[in-house]
């Protein structure tokens, strides 16, 4: 080879020197920028492919709205299935509980007697009389059976089922007020047992609804029910609290009249049966309403402590997600 002056040029694939002379190249040199070619060709492609496999990617990628939001109707499902655990456990330990506190009977009686002379020092024991006024009337007396048997749990459960689908804002209150009423109630039931007014038959009280049917034995099983939770009734607080739901969320006129009806209806059927006395069912009405005030106040409170913070889509895509507003307060800070 002719001896050659070399001036090395910026790296070339990898740090390799390519030679430049006046009048010629080495053979060293071509090996080397051969070799440098062949790496340079082996990342364009590497980076071309890794490119097409992201363009690819994105191509069928769903936006973070499709990836993040489940099929509305299995959600809403999924949810009534929650709910539905949720209140089935919550009436099988209110029924469980009332039946395992049912020994003391000398003491429910006991206060059943500090009961009506309650009543008869406030001029509201009355219940044994109207029961006698309907005495030859079968029909009433069926209907008040009907009422108080038919008219309690599948109200509640429909009710609730109906609030759950139609009305979700608001279903979680008469839940909570529910629950909230269950829970103090069988304290009350705990403390202070009392015999309803059908054992007291010296006072001339007729059981109606076990005389004359069965069907309460289904949908209140005796074994799992305490016969001496008179006070305060539950019976008639709960109903309330459906025709509450019914009076001021139905947009149906006949639901809304209803929601009106059931309530008085629901009072007279557990007096007119012997089931329950006069302040059993104030009772029960003010526990249910305690309940419900208690439960709205804690869902506002809670509500007001979140504030909406928009996630950066436009368009359909849009949407947001609530944050806690003191976590908001820190961000700010």
């Amino acid at each position: 080879m002719w001896k050659a002056t070399e001036k090395p040029l910026p790296p070339v694939g990898g740090g390799h020197m390519l030679a430049r002379t006046g009048w010629g190249l080495d053979t060293g040199g071509l090996g080397r920028i051969g070799e440098a070619m062949r790496m340079q060709e082996h990342r364009l492609a590497q980076t071309m492919g890794t490119g097409q496999a992201l363009k690819g990617e994105r191509a069928v990628r769903p936006s973070p709205v499709e990836a993040a939001a489940p099929p509305a109707r299995s959600a809403r499902w999924r949810s009534v299935g929650v709910e539905v655990l949720i209140l089935g456990a919550a009436i099988s330990s209110y029924f469980l509980v009332r039946g395992l506190i049912s020994g003391r009977i000398s003491l429910a009686f006991d206060n059943a007697d500090r009961v009506v002379a309650l009543e008869r020092s406030l001029g509201l024991f009355v219940e044994a009389d109207l029961q006698a006024a309907i005495g030859d009337q079968g029909w009433l007396i069926d209907a008040v059976n009907w009422i108080y048997i038919y008219a309690h749990w599948p109200v509640v459960i429909a009710t609730l089922v109906w609030l759950l689908v139609k009305h979700r804002s608001q279903y979680a209150t008469f839940r909570n007020a529910i629950l909230i009423s269950g829970g103090i109630g069988l304290v009350i039931f705990a403390l202070f047992p009392v015999a309803p007014p059908r054992f007291l038959v010296d006072y001339g009280f007729v059981d109606t609804v076990t005389q004359q049917s069965q069907s309460y034995r289904v949908l209140q099983p005796p074994a799992f029910t305490n016969k001496f939770a008179a006070v305060p009734s539950l019976h008639f607080g709960w109903n309330l609290l459906m025709g509450i739901a019914w009076a001021t969320l139905a947009t149906n006129r006949w639901a809304r009249l209803f929601g009106w009806i059931m309530p008085p209806a629901m009072l007279a059927a557990i007096v007119l049966t012997a089931n329950h006395y006069i302040v059993d069912g104030i009772a029960g009405g003010t526990l249910a309403l305690l309940g419900y005030v208690v439960a709205t106040r804690w869902l506002r409170r809670r509500r007001s402590l979140e504030v909406v913070e928009p996630t950066g889509l436009v368009g359909q895509d849009a949407h947001t997600r609530r944050i806690p507003a003191q976590r908001v307060s820190d961000e700010v800070a």
